[in-house]
């Protein structure tokens, strides 16, 4: 699967002005702990309810990966 940042060739499919824009991204392996607590669980669910990872600003990633890298990223 894709994503829009691909950090080993330093580039970001972005669309003009989303740099402000969140991405969230959650590991499987927590998503998993959740869906297991969840079915074990025994007391009343509540009526609203999720999960999310951690979330980072488009901006932000793109710095953390020029950073990680050593050079710029292209967006596209």
């Amino acid at each position: 699967m894709e994503t829009p940042i691909d950090f080993g060739r330093r580039r970001m499919l972005m669309v003009e002005g989303s740099d402000n824009a969140f991405i969230t991204l959650t590991a499987a392996e927590d998503l998993v702990k959740i869906v297991v607590k969840a079915i074990e669980y025994e007391g009343e669910w509540p009526l609203v309810g999720g999960i999310r990872g951690n979330q980072i600003a488009i901006r932000d990633l793109i710095e953390l990966g020029e950073r990680v890298r050593g050079e710029p990223f292209r967006l596209s």
